[in-house]
């Protein structure tokens, strides 16, 4: 141990004897490793930004995770039960409570041809522009909120605004947002009476607070709908290294709604999000390039440096050769000068 203790000391003698050179060696060494560690980190940052970004583009439609489930419900389709396992199923994706939605087939609803929905929190998804938000929704009494058309509601259903969606998010393009409806409004005059010309006119849109009080009336019973509950992709849930797993777990949790009824599906913007991560990787790929060059060049300063080394360090062991010092001291000298530098 002794002769351990001693030959290690001398390593630590002759990396101070050499001074500047010495220092020169271990600058380069440690500036190399920081400029790895900070593009490494950087590019991190890079991609991480750059994926959020590209989620945040996407349209609201695009952006979010739909479970649905579509038909006339029988014995065994309580919405109860539906509602649980989409949420459940949901929740194997991202965390976060979803919006639970209804929308009837177009069709005639107490001698009134309409068409129904239905939203669990309406308020932050709709631009009331005339009256109120509806508040109530049961079997004898149904306020709603008409989106589109003109005509008195079916008996039982009393409208007590009007308004806009905000976004495409909820349904999709079976109900314009208001960004399609100013669109629409962009249009010259003569355009527009081409589409109304060929374009019958919609039928009144009323949407009501609450899905199960809708789904409850007994006007409704036997009407094709669809179920959904939507949850929108935040830019915090779509990390790099996140992407794989929330789309395995979508698939995962596609197939096991689907095994408990065919009216099931679910979607998620699965494609979106791998071209965007691939995309992302490209550009810190490129990045952590232009960085490798730079901590190469480092490096090789640092290689330089301690070739001004070779020579002291020779005559080292030239001295400790004739000493008669063993030659796994002399190599357990170099290799504590190696280690200290690096």
């Amino acid at each position: 141990m002794r002769r351990v203790a001693t030959t290690l000391a001398f390593g630590v003698h002759r990396v101070r004897a050499d001074g500047l050179r010495s220092a020169l060696v271990a600058a380069g060494v440690a500036a190399a490793g920081l400029l790895l560690a900070a593009v490494l980190l950087g590019s991190l940052v890079a991609q991480e930004r750059a994926l959020a970004d590209s989620v945040d583009a996407l349209a609201p439609s695009t952006r979010t995770i739909r479970a649905a489930w579509f038909g006339v419900p029988g014995q065994g389709d309580v919405y109860s039960d539906l509602d649980a396992r989409s949420k459940t199923a949901l929740s194997m994706i991202t965390p976060g409570s979803p919006t639970a939605t209804v929308l009837f087939r177009e069709s005639s609803v107490e001698g009134r041809f309409v068409s129904l929905g239905a939203v669990d929190g309406l308020a932050p998804w709709v631009r009331v522009t005339s009256g109120r938000l509806p508040t109530t929704c049961t079997r004898s009494l149904c306020e709603v909120l008409q989106l589109r058309g003109q005509g008195s509601p079916p008996t039982g259903f009393v409208v007590v605004g009007r308004g806009v969606l905000r976004s495409t998010a909820l349904f999709g393009d079976a109900v314009p947002a208001e960004r399609n409806q100013l669109d629409r409004a962009r249009l010259a005059p003569r355009f527009q009476r081409v589409v109304r010309y060929h374009q019958p006119a919609p039928p009144p849109l009323l949407l009501a607070e609450g899905v199960r009080g809708l789904a409850a009336r007994d006007a409704l019973a036997s009407t094709y709908r669809s179920y959904g509950w939507v949850t929108q992709l935040r830019s915090a849930d779509a990390r790099p290294w996140l992407i794989d797993d929330l789309v395995v777990n979508a698939g995962r949790a596609r197939t096991e709604l689907q095994g408990r009824s065919v009216g099931y599906d679910l979607v998620a913007p699965a494609e979106e999000l791998r071209s965007a991560s691939a995309r992302t990787e490209v550009g810190a790929r490129r990045l952590l390039l232009l960085g490798g060059q730079g901590a190469a060049l480092l490096l090789g300063f640092a290689a330089f440096a301690a070739t001004r080394l070779r020579r002291p360090t020779r005559a080292s062991d030239r001295r400790l050769s004739l000493l008669g010092v063993p030659l796994w001291q002399r190599c357990f000298v170099v290799a504590t000068q190696a280690v200290l530098l690096t």
